[in-house]
């Protein structure tokens, strides 16, 4: 009885050795997966039955000040396709038989889905079949073991950016030919229009895609992307077998948010007008740029901004590199006689000189420091308002001179010269000044718009100043709207810094500046029948790389004027960068441009005139 017993406790004491340690690697594999990798295993299991569909919100559109669309969104669809998945896995199931002839019958069955599938893409997207049948091959490689494989993650992209109607009409002829769309990828996007073409396009700036998002690139598009973009939502769900939503299955739900709509302080006529205007001179002129705008002086509310060269942003081929970007804020130049109210307004507003007082302007040539100023005409005695009439340089620098370095110097910082205006523009320049005292002939130079690089945008808040006696900020928009509310907040605008001390100063300078466009004067091409006009010419030579600033015939020729003279509504600068053909002064080239396009932009705004009985009735 107890060798029994003996042998049945030896049996118990075998059994547990064995099954003890089998059982622990049971505890241990279930600790393993049920603990350790708990969330792992969970995310593929997850995976399985639910997925996540990124939602895209519309980026903001931009519109003039009367809510005319400058840019919006058009809805567009993204089609791809897997050449694996919608030929080669299609028919995989055939290729796992161990029957020879089903085998074959998979290479048969791809080969006419290839074909199928090339026949029906060309007809969609217009491309040649043969080209189809090509990109629809199923890639391959080889692995370690010399075998050759079929690479599963291919795309092939349809079409970035079509139609709506084209995709629908692509997913009847699938249906039709009853081919599956599970291998097609069709996301609905949106794409940045330009209605009005090339209108303000420059300023606009545009978009592109870059790893399927929507980047910015120039003008207020890059510069206020942060407000315009959108922010991405989602929609988590968990879905069934052929891929639908289960009514009943978890949702997750984060909605999309459109960006905010901007709109701009300009007018959509106005700026029509002007790029009309600059057409014409660039056609006849034929300069290497062009750069124009115009504004209310009394709230530096930019009208319209332009410049030519220009291109269609919804034609991509139309883009020239280095001819494109807000070049009336990043380029800079040297402004010539346009400079010279600045300095001479001021130096009335101080008494360093009088109206009356006369300069004597040396017959045209006057040598200063070894180096010779010259005068287009034979000069002698000329009043401080002839000196501008006639835009005598000799008579320029002489004021320069008794005004003193210091306070040259002292009038750019005044009207904003050596700063940038504040437009929302990210490679705006704040130009580049000589700062005096310096060697002695630049005292001579900078009154007459040498010494200073200035850009297009300088001299337009400048010469606000100059119209109105206050310097102010520019603005280029006027308000926001919130996607979701639709409330608009309105851009506040800051208050203009008064630049004359001297009330009676600034009359007579405004006064000397309707002389310029008198019959006898270097802008009478910019007088406007019926309305008095105040401006000044500027013809500066350009430096050229090989020639430097003598022995070449390039110059940066520009005209800025406001008008009515004496309760300025609109101001207007251009300059023409080195327009060929002969007589290229400022007078000839830029003068007659703001003619014709202030007489059109006067009567869009219904400013009346000073002069009724002057305008001839048609």
């Amino acid at each position: 009885m107890a060798i029994l017993f003996n042998k049945v406790r030896l049996r118990i004491i075998v059994i547990s050795c064995l099954w003890i340690p089998i059982l622990g690697c049971f505890i241990w594999r279930a600790y393993h997966i049920q603990i350790q990798r708990n969330k792992e295993l969970k995310a593929k299991a997850t995976a399985k039955y639910s997925t996540e569909v990124k939602l895209s919100g519309k980026r903001g559109e931009i519109f003039d000040i009367d809510g005319n669309l400058l840019v919006s969104n058009l809805p567009k669809v993204t089609i791809a396709v897997s050449p694996y998945d919608s030929v080669h896995a299609a028919f995989f199931h055939y290729e796992k038989s161990n029957n020879k002839k089903k085998r074959a019958m998979a290479d048969e069955l791809r080969e006419q889905r290839r074909r199928k599938l090339a026949v029906i893409f060309s007809q969609v997207f217009n491309k040649p079949v043969m080209y189809y049948y090509q990109e629809l091959k199923p890639m391959t490689t080889t692995v370690k073991n010399g075998k050759t494989v079929v690479i599963k993650h291919q795309y092939l992209l349809l079409d970035r950016e079509a139609d709506r109607e084209l995709a629908d009409r692509l997913k009847k002829m699938l249906k039709s030919s009853k081919i599956s769309t599970a291998a097609f990828r069709f996301k609905n996007i949106y794409v940045r229009n330009h209605p009005k073409g090339t209108l303000a396009a420059d300023l606009l700036g545009y978009t592109d895609v870059v790893n399927d998002r929507e980047v910015a690139k120039g003008g207020l598009e890059s510069a206020l992307n942060t407000r315009m973009k959108s922010t991405d939502g989602r929609h988590a769900y968990e879905r069934g077998r052929r891929g639908h939503i289960l009514s009943y299955g978890k949702q997750d739900f984060d909605a999309a948010t459109d960006g905010k709509d901007v709109f701009l302080t300009i007018r959509e006529n106005i700026q029509a007008i002007l790029e009309e205007e600059l057409d014409k001179c660039f056609a006849e002129w034929r300069p290497d740029n062009i750069y124009a705008a115009i504004a209310d002086p009394r709230t530096g509310d930019v009208l319209a901004l332009a410049q030519r060269p220009t291109w269609n942003p919804s034609d991509r081929t139309t883009f020239v590199k280095n001819q494109t970007g807000t070049r009336f804020a990043s380029e800079i130049y040297e402004p010539g006689s346009v400079f010279k109210p600045f300095f001479v307004g001021k130096a009335l507003d101080w008494g360093v000189v009088t109206p009356g007082e006369r300069v004597n302007c040396e017959r045209g040539t006057w040598i200063y420091a070894g180096k010779k100023l010259s005068d287009v005409g034979r000069y002698e005695n000329l009043t401080i308002g002839e000196v501008l009439k006639k835009s005598s340089n000799i008579g320029s620098a002489k004021i320069g001179l008794k005004m003193g370095e210091l306070r040259q110097n002292e009038v750019r910082r005044l009207f904003g010269f050596g700063q940038k205006t504040g437009l929302p523009f990210i490679r705006e320049s704040k130009g580049n000044m000589l700062i005096l005292p310096r060697e002695k002939v630049a005292a001579t130079r900078v009154p007459i718009g040498y010494g200073t690089n200035v850009t297009m945008l300088q001299l337009l808040r400048g010469y606000c100043a100059i119209a109105t006696g206050k310097l102010p900020k520019l603005n280029i928009i006027d308000r926001y709207r919130d996607s979701e509310s639709g409330r608009e907040y309105l851009v506040q605008r800051e208050e203009p810094t008064p630049v004359f001390e001297n009330s009676q100063a600034h009359r007579q300078l405004v006064e000397m500046l309707c002389t310029v466009t008198a019959k006898d004067g270097t802008g009478k091409r910019a007088a406007i029948p019926g309305y008095e006009v105040a401006g000044k010419t500027g013809t500066a030579r350009k430096h050229l790389p090989k020639l430097g600033y003598k022995g070449n015939k390039a110059y940066y020729t520009s005209f800025a004027g406001f008008v009515p003279a004496k309760r300025p509504e609109l101001v207007m600068v251009i300059t023409v960068d080195y327009p060929r053909g002969p007589g290229v002064g400022g007078g000839t080239v830029a003068a007659p441009v703001f003619k014709r396009t202030m007489e059109r932009v006067l009567k869009v705004m219904l400013v009346p005139p000073d002069f009724p009985e002057d305008i001839k009735k048609p």
